[in-house]
């Protein structure tokens, strides 16, 4: 899919739906007022959200989301990253990005059907989930398993669970996510 994308709004329209694991609403309403980018943890924060209020972590594409700024930005520009101006809520639908969607996966040449059912967006959120889990199995099982043992220690899910602060948990699945997200989109990381 980011192969087959021809500019920014369908790179972007790729890093939400499978980088950041965004619904195709969330994605059709991303607002600049959203975005956290400056302060070492780059983010989406939603005050609403279907489980709730929260934030996504921008752990790749942030280059993505601040290029897409500059091309949008105008003295009539009212911070939606995909404005529309015939629509009252001054952004596109979720039904225009699933339409977006369609019109990628066809270029790229995707399968008719994946698992017995036609490409949608789902699929690439699906795709970020299976990313993230694969990620830290691979995190715990490979790099904290080493430490473990370093340590005397079987249980490379004792040394991740009981020795490691959230924080430097986080730290390290972010990292992680980033190469393997880097390697899907071959890019280097941002």
């Amino acid at each position: 899919l980011f192969d087959a994308a021809e500019d920014t709004r369908e790179k972007l329209l790729v890093v939400a739906l499978c980088g950041w694991g965004l619904r195709s609403g969330e994605v059709a309403a991303l607002h600049a007022d959203q975005l956290v980018l400056d302060d070492g943890a780059p983010r989406i924060e939603f005050e609403s959200r279907k489980n709730g209020p929260g934030s996504v972590a921008l752990i790749y594409g942030q280059d993505v989301v601040e290029t897409r700024i500059t091309q949008v930005v105008d003295d009539d520009w009212n911070g939606y990253l995909f404005p529309s101006p015939r629509s009252s809520s001054g952004h596109r639908t979720g039904g225009t990005i699933r339409n977006w969607f369609d019109e990628l996966a066809d270029r790229a040449a995707l399968p008719a059907t994946i698992g017995g059912r036609r490409p949608v967006p789902q699929m690439a959120r699906r795709f970020w989930y299976d990313r993230y889990s694969s990620t830290v199995e691979e995190l715990v099982e490979h790099q904290i398993q080493e430490v473990a043992q370093e340590q005397g220690s079987t249980s490379a899910s004792v040394v991740w669970e009981d020795y490691l602060s959230e924080e430097r948990r986080r730290e390290l699945r972010r990292e992680f996510m980033r190469e393997k997200l880097a390697t899907a989109f071959e890019t280097e990381p941002n």
